[in-house]
Formats: C-alpha cells, structure tokens, sequence
C-alpha cells in the first residue's frame, strides 16, 4: 500500500480490502459496538473491585501485583453459625 501512487484511490482502496480480508483470515477480531465496557486483566492483577458505584480510576489505586491468593471456603463464607466474620 505504501508503493501506491497517492492519486489512485481506486487502487489503494482495493489493496486496503485485500489487507482487511487477509488480516481477518489470519487474526479474527471481534468487533464489540455498544456503551458497555469490558475490563480484561491478569490474576496476578489483586485488589482490583471495579463494580457499579466504584470506577476504574478508584479501584486501580488500590490495586497491586502479586501472586493469586487462594481463600478458604470458611473465610469465604464466614464462621460455621452461618455468621459472618468481620475485620476492624
């Protein structure tokens, strides 16, 4: 495309849908069109709570790298009463 005359529209155009066609054969991508956001992020990324009262620039300031931590299922549920167990 870049040894294309400038002034050949139609011939940069036909060689930009060749490159379109090729590029989606080798490398499919899913093109998403609406107002939602999506964040995608590594495991190691922890303490990242983004939800619908907390914004991403409020959650990334508490967050930090470091390996996954697994929780136990007592801790996740809370005590075996059925209470939950809460932190000063």
């Amino acid at each position: 495309m870049r040894q294309t005359d400038p002034k050949d529209v139609y011939d940069y155009v036909s060689k930009w849908i060749s490159f379109q066609e090729r590029y989606n054969e080798v490398l499919p991508a899913i093109p998403i069109y609406s107002n939602i956001y999506f964040d995608f992020y590594t495991s190691e990324l922890q303490n990242y709570h983004v939800t619908g009262h907390v914004t991403w620039s409020q959650a990334i300031l508490q967050s930090y790298f470091g390996e996954p931590m697994e929780i136990a299922p007592a801790e996740e549920e809370g005590t075996e009463d059925g209470e939950l167990m809460l932190e000063d």
